[in-house]
């Protein structure tokens, strides 16, 4: 028995057209497209965010440029002053940190300077300190706290050779007769 019925194979065109696409397929697309537009909403909304901090200077100070009140580079020039000093021309050191110094921190720097002489002598220590960085945390009128990235290249006779000593500082200075002058530095 033998039929005469010719089978027909549908071309790809038709069967594209026939088969609507399946729920798995729509769901990824509109997964995708999903996630495309929440990406491209984060990378706008935090391309604004760092153009805004950064078209006014911002806080952060590199001690020249970004920091029209020139707070920044002072507290880090007078982290240096605080963190250089030799045992051996400590007075030198003195009078350099008392130069820049608001009254109360000279008192208390006097105060706590006689202690530091002696073990600076009997260690026969010396410093050289170095800001890598120092940026604005507070600002208000007349006053500043800067922190400091500080670096110290210390002497002794327990080290010889040097050691090198990361400090982070916060560093407050206060604004008279149009200097910075120190008036608080602590561990951050």
């Amino acid at each position: 028995m033998s039929s005469n019925t010719e089978a027909t194979v549908p071309d790809a065109e038709t069967t594209a057209q026939a088969v609507p696409p399946s729920p798995r397929r729509r769901r990824s697309t509109v997964i995708l497209a999903v996630a495309l537009a929440v990406t491209t909403s984060a990378a706008l909304v935090l391309g604004y965010l760092y153009w805004d901090a950064t078209r006014a200077g911002g806080v952060a100070s590199d001690f020249a440029g970004t920091d029209p009140t020139g707070a920044a580079a002072a507290a880090a020039e007078h982290a240096i002053t605080v963190s250089t000093y030799s045992y051996d021309n400590f007075d030198a050191h003195f009078d350099a940190v008392a130069a820049i110094s608001t009254p109360e921190f000279r008192d208390e720097y006097e105060t706590a300077a006689a202690e530091l002489r002696d073990f600076l002598n009997e260690a026969e220590g010396s410093s050289t300190g170095t800001a890598d960085y120092a940026a604005v945390y507070q600002h208000s009128d007349g006053e500043a706290t800067v922190m400091v990235f500080l670096d110290q290249e210390v002497r002794n006779v327990l080290a010889p050779d040097g050691r090198v000593d990361r400090s982070r500082l916060l560093v407050t200075v206060h604004r008279e007769d149009g200097r910075w002058l120190l008036h608080d530095i602590t561990g951050a």
